[in-house]
């Protein structure tokens, strides 16, 4: 796999990831782990870092080129 493809997968990825994080946010889903429920503060964080990771792998997979 050429450098570009490996960026375009990798922030797509990080997009799939965002999204779900901020649909799990802006709807309220609860999620349980080991009997823990997990606040709605880090599927905020996880859409700032995520988004953020898919954004800069888009911006370095346009500077490479095809």
């Amino acid at each position: 796999m050429t450098p570009r493809t490996v960026q375009m997968v990798s922030g797509t990825l990080f997009a799939v990831v965002a999204l779900a994080h901020l649909i799990r946010a802006a709807m309220g889903t609860s999620f349980v782990v080991g009997g823990f429920d997990v606040p709605q503060w880090p599927s905020v964080l996880a859409v700032l870092v995520a988004g953020s990771l898919s954004v800069l792998n888009f911006r370095i997979a346009g500077r490479t080129g095809s």
